[in-house]
């Protein structure tokens, strides 16, 4: 299933920009 693995990578980098961008305003504080 090609889409089911689509929507994994969707949602692994999603969570890691979400990530990114929390460490980044971590830091920034």
């Amino acid at each position: 299933m090609s889409l089911q693995k689509t929507w994994g990578n969707i949602h692994l980098t999603a969570l890691g920009a979400m990530m990114l961008s929390f460490l980044l305003v971590g830091c920034d504080d």
